[in-house]
C-alpha cells in the first residue's frame, strides 16, 4: 500500500509491481547521458502546491511518481515501508531513471532487513550495473554462501570478472562462483536472461584460459627417530 505516503490505494502490492525487462541493461539503465541526438525529452508533470496526484496514476505512472517524490523527499524512507512496498518503489524509481534514489532505498533496505534477499539481489544488481564492485563483493560474499542463492553467485561471478585490474585469483573465484550456481541448480536462467547453457559455455571457457594449477609438491615422509638403547639399570647388591 502506498499509505505509507499519505495516500490511499486499494490494490495490493503484486499489482503495483512493473514487470523489469529481461536484460541486465535494461533493469539497471547506464546513468551516463546518451548523446545529445539520442536524448528523448518529455514534458514534465507539474503538480499544484498540496496537490495530491491520483494514487493508482501515481503508482503505475514512473515519471509521475518521480516528480512526486522529488517534491516530498521525506517520504523516501525505507523506515516507513515494509519490504514488499521498498521493492515496488524502487522499480517504479528504476523505471522512471531515478538510479540513485533507487540505490540508496534499497542499501537503507539492506540495512533493515539484512536477511532479505529479495532486497540483496535488487541492490547488488543495481551496484553491480554501477561498476561499485566492491561494494558488491563485500556485501554478496557474505550474503551468498549463507544463503545458497544461486542468483546471488550468478552475480558474485559477474563482481569477479569486472573487478580492475583483475587477477587470475579474480578468474578462478568467478568459476568457482558459477559452478556453484550450475550445483545449486542445474537448470538455472538469470533473470537477465543468462541460461544454464551459456553460463556452462562461460564456465568452460574460463578453464580453458585460466593456467593449469601447479601440481602439489610431494612432501618427502619423515623418518621416526631411532629408538636409543636403553642401558641396563646396574644390579643392586
Amino acid at each position: 500500500m502506498l499509505a505509507s505516503f499519505g495516500l490511499t490505494l486499494g490494490l495490493s502490492l503484486p499489482a503495483l509491481a512493473v514487470e523489469a525487462p529481461g536484460r541486465l541493461e535494461d533493469r539497471y539503465p547506464e546513468t551516463v547521458a546518451p548523446p545529445r541526438t539520442q536524448q528523448v525529452l518529455f514534458q514534465k508533470r507539474t503538480l499544484a502546491p498540496g496537490e495530491q496526484p491520483d494514487p493508482e496514476a501515481l503508482a503505475r505512472d514512473p515519471k509521475l511518481l518521480s516528480t512526486w517524490l522529488e517534491e516530498h523527499p521525506e517520504k523516501l524512507d525505507a523506515a516507513k515501508m515494509d519490504p514488499g512496498l521498498l521493492l515496488t518503489i524502487s522499480q517504479l524509481l528504476l523505471s522512471g531513471g531515478r538510479v540513485f534514489e533507487a540505490e540508496r532505498l534499497l542499501y537503507q533496505g539492506m540495512a533493515r532487513w539484512p536477511e532479505n534477499l529479495d532486497i540483496a539481489r535488487k541492490w547488488t544488481g543495481i551496484i553491480v550495473r554501477l561498476n561499485r564492485t566492491e561494494a558488491a563483493r563485500e556485501t554478496l560474499e557474505r550474503v551468498a554462501p549463507a544463503t545458497n542463492d544461486p542468483s546471488l553467485f550468478y552475480l558474485l561471478g559477474t563482481v569477479y570478472l569486472r573487478r580492475e585490474p583483475r587477477s587470475e585469483n579474480d578468474l578462478r573465484s568467478a568459476l568457482a562462483a558459477w559452478e556453484k550456481v550450475i550445483e545449486l541448480k542445474p537448470d538455472y536462467r538469470d533473470v537477465d536472461g543468462s541460461t544454464a547453457e551459456q553460463l556452462r559455455n562461460a564456465i568452460e571457457k574460463l578453464r580453458k584460459d585460466l593456467p593449469a594449477e601447479p601440481a602439489p609438491v610431494p612432501v618427502a615422509p619423515v623418518p621416526a627417530a631411532p629408538v636409543s638403547a636403553v642401558a641396563p639399570a646396574p644390579a643392586s647388591k
